[in-house]
């Protein structure tokens, strides 16, 4: 089943791929997401705020698998030029 998984996980990228695109383009989308969150919107400092501002990609990859554990994955935040990196 999980082999299946990979398999349409690997057909749906360019669909992802053109999402991430669109979202790109929408002014504080990440930040609104995360402030609709109920956990999340409670973690965020008001200096957490001022830098999301600037998020504009938000990417979830799986590394591996593991027996006891489903999945393992690594989040990735991009950003948009801002006063506060000076890489993406």
């Amino acid at each position: 089943m999980e082999e299946l998984d990979r398999e349409f996980l690997k057909k749906r990228e360019p669909v992802y791929e053109k999402r991430d695109a669109i979202f790109a383009k929408i002014e504080g989308l990440w930040l609104n997401v995360f402030l609709n969150h109920g956990v999340l919107a409670q973690t965020f400092t008001p200096d957490d705020l001022k830098v999301l501002e600037y998020m504009d990609t938000f990417k979830a990859s799986v590394v591996k698998e593991e027996a006891n554990i489903k999945e393992v994955f690594t989040v990735t935040f991009g950003f948009k030029e801002n006063p506060y990196f000076t890489n993406k």
